[in-house]
């Protein structure tokens, strides 16, 4: 009986030696599904996060080129606009110029008594003379006209200065007075323009 106890003490031992070693395995089985999980886990997570950062990334990069590719519309609109706006004014300068061309009185001729000629001589803006003979009887007006007329002339709005020291030709008077009845203009005399 000793024997059989002792037999059925060691299988006893021997059963839960084998329990302990099947539920240490099972735990380190364990262990390694949940680390193979949290690992797989962990690699989608990371994968996840990659391709949200590169998402991230690519959205930023297309932002920044429809910002740029709107600067650049804005940029062309503004010099289409510019280079149009010049045209505009260039065409008007140009009618303009060839309106007052067109309506300037003929020059003396080179015989005509002196006494009915006024000598002037127009500075522009830029300071540059051009010098033209007026009959006395003309209007002053006539030398707001040739003053439209010059290469000079920018388009922008002047007064014309006379005398000495320098005044301005009163443009309200221009249509009613002749060159001869100012004596700052007869017999001869140097007419800047000044910008207003």
């Amino acid at each position: 009986e000793v024997a059989f106890v002792y037999e059925r003490n060691m299988r006893e031992q021997l059963r839960l030696h084998q329990e302990q070693e099947m539920a240490e395995a099972e735990r380190v089985d364990r262990e390694k599904l949940a680390n193979a999980k949290r690992a797989e886990a962990d690699r989608k997570q990371a994968i996840i996060d990659r391709e949200r950062q590169e998402a991230a990334s690519l959205a930023e990069k297309l932002e920044k080129e429809a910002a740029a590719a709107a600067a650049q519309a804005e940029k062309e609109r503004k010099e289409a606009e510019e280079r149009a706006a010049a045209e505009v004014k260039s065409l008007e300068l140009e009618i303009t110029k060839a309106t007052a061309a067109s309506s300037l009185p003929d020059e003396p001729p080179e015989n005509s008594d002196a006494t009915i000629i006024a000598k002037i001589r127009l500075v522009d803006l830029k300071g540059r003379p051009s010098n033209r003979n007026f009959f006395r009887s003309d209007l002053v007006r006539v030398l707001y006209t040739f003053a439209k007329t010059i290469e000079g002339y920018d388009g922008s709005p002047f007064d014309l200065m006379a005398g000495f020291p320098p005044k301005a030709l009163n443009e309200a008077d221009a249509d009613t007075l002749t060159i001869g009845d100012v004596p700052a203009l007869y017999p001869r005399s140097v007419v800047t323009m000044k910008a207003l």
